[in-house]
């Protein structure tokens, strides 16, 4: 399950990365290094344009987890769309990372996890899943349709064109309803997500612009195939 702690598994690398961004003497290092431990003080941190800019200009050059490479991205195209959320931004990132290697966009579907070759299969599984199970088919519908739609837009395009897929307008409706179902649900009082699940219901269609806006060269992703 994707939860908002993307920022709580940065690495020794992340933190050592942004130590030699924003400072160069050893005093100020080691100031700096209690400033990371502090949450406010981090996201402070990591809008500083220095970081920004380290990530946007040489990423070839960089030795960083995909956590704190996709906050960066992330945080960077919600900004720019007047999305100014941490905690969502922290949300989408870790979809990003758990999401990028392609065997692990899975769909929990009875006791067992199987990539998802049509959309129609995963609805169909709702009519038998327990209450349980569906929150989670709803949250991966939500998660999956934003992680195609935001950095695989052309993709779906292309399949359109061909009449081999439907637009990408109906992969925001089935996000967006998916995502408010999820939100509705006990589970997510109890994992804390109500709000982030009914945001990204709310600003489907922004958020997913956002992300069709991130320089296509810095998001290295396999095309999931489907």
């Amino acid at each position: 399950m994707i939860r908002p702690r993307c920022r709580l598994k940065f690495t020794s690398e992340d933190f050592t990365f942004i130590a030699s961004v924003l400072c160069s003497g050893t005093d100020s290092k080691k100031d700096l290094a209690k400033l990371l431990l502090d949450p406010e003080s981090l996201d402070i941190l990591l809008d500083d344009e220095k970081i920004v800019s380290a990530v946007l200009n040489r990423p070839e050059c960089l030795k960083i987890s995909t956590r704190l490479y996709f906050y960066i991205l992330v945080r960077y195209a919600l900004k720019n769309a007047d999305i100014d959320d941490t905690t969502l931004a922290d949300y989408i990132a870790e979809l990003l990372s758990e999401y990028a290697p392609a065997n692990r966009a899975k769909i929990p579907i009875a006791s067992d996890y199987v990539s998802p070759p049509y959309f129609t299969d995963i609805l169909q599984a709702l009519e038998h899943a327990d209450d349980k199970m569906r929150f989670f088919i709803h949250m991966f519908v939500g998660n999956y349709t934003l992680f195609l739609s935001g950095i695989f837009p052309g993709h779906i395009r292309h399949r359109t064109e061909r009449r081999a897929a439907p637009k990408i307008q109906y992969y925001e409706a089935l996000g967006s309803s998916h995502y408010r179902d999820a939100g509705h649900h006990q589970l997510a009082r109890k994992y804390e997500l109500t709000h982030i699940l009914l945001q990204l219901s709310e600003s489907f269609h922004n958020v997913r612009v956002a992300l069709n806006r991130l320089p296509r060269q810095l998001i290295v992703l396999e095309s999931p195939g489907f």
